[in-house]
């Protein structure tokens, strides 16, 4: 045995690629393959989820929305028949009236009771002693 060491131990070569495993070169002509990620074939990730979500949540916003202004719609159109109908029945009784008051009777019953019509100059307003306060201008 010797005292002067042999040459040093040898190293592994460093691979070739950066990559753990080493990638095939595509063929002339042929389709470039899509690469995999790790979510694929999964469900989608958290973010994608989310967002899904929140699109969901503002569609669903979007329908009420317009099922509530429909609905409000119909709500106005029922008040707008009412309120038709409610002018339509005032203008009847006063037509009702204005006809009892053309034909002369309640003037007819006036006299026959001595009521007359006084003449607007002599017509004035009583002062109360106790509503003072109310009398004043």
């Amino acid at each position: 045995m010797s005292a002067v060491p042999s040459s040093p131990p040898r190293r592994r070569a460093a691979p070739a690629a950066a990559s753990p495993r080493a990638r095939p070169k595509p063929k002339p002509g042929a389709r470039p393959q899509v690469r995999r990620t790790a979510a694929s074939g999964r469900v989608a990730s958290l973010p994608n989820s989310l967002l899904i979500a929140t699109v969901c949540v503002l569609l669903g916003l979007v329908v009420f929305l317009q099922v509530s202004a429909l609905r409000a719609n119909m709500r106005s159109g029922e008040v707008r028949r009412e309120t038709r109908q409610v002018r339509t029945d005032t203008a009847t009784v006063n037509a009702q009236i204005q006809r009892r008051l053309g034909d002369g009777r309640v003037e007819e019953a006036a006299r026959r009771y001595g009521m007359v019509l006084p003449d607007a100059a002599s017509v004035g307003t009583l002062r109360l002693p106790g509503n003072a306060a109310a009398a004043r201008p």
